[in-house]
């Protein structure tokens, strides 16, 4: 891999962490400082979707390298895997989603939203970058 790459891929992973934190710590204070209730550990969700959106960026990286023509189809099978398993982990049966309160629903859609919004620039980033 070229130094440039790995580069754009630190930079980049800097970013995505630094979203994780600074998204947690102002969801967390808005939460704490209204009293909401939610039924839900919310440092959870922003570590998954966090975490989940570096390894389809890592992942993005290094499957155009390998497979330029089937990137796009890389990006949705990463992006529905990490759904199914979201799905899975969090309501995997202990909680109903019809009984969640509000603010526990837009607790989980607010890094939901972030966190694929990011993949999506991110996707469009790596499918456009020429390699020289």
């Amino acid at each position: 891999m070229k130094s440039s790459v790995v580069k754009r891929m630190v930079i980049v992973s800097a970013i995505i962490i630094a979203t994780l934190f600074l998204g947690e710590f102002i969801h967390l204070s808005i939460v704490e400082k209204n009293n909401l209730k939610v039924d839900l550990q919310i440092s959870k969700l922003y570590y998954f979707f966090g975490f989940g959106t570096l390894f389809t960026y890592l992942l993005l990286e290094v499957g155009k390298i390998f497979t330029p023509n089937k990137i796009l189809m890389v990006f949705i099978v990463a992006l529905t895997m990490k759904m199914g398993a979201f799905l899975v982990l969090f309501f995997g049966g202990e909680m109903d989603i019809d009984t969640l309160s509000m603010s526990t629903r837009i607790s989980i859609v607010i890094p939901l939203f972030l966190f694929v919004i990011m993949e999506s620039i991110l996707a469009l980033i790596v499918l456009q970058q020429e390699d020289k």
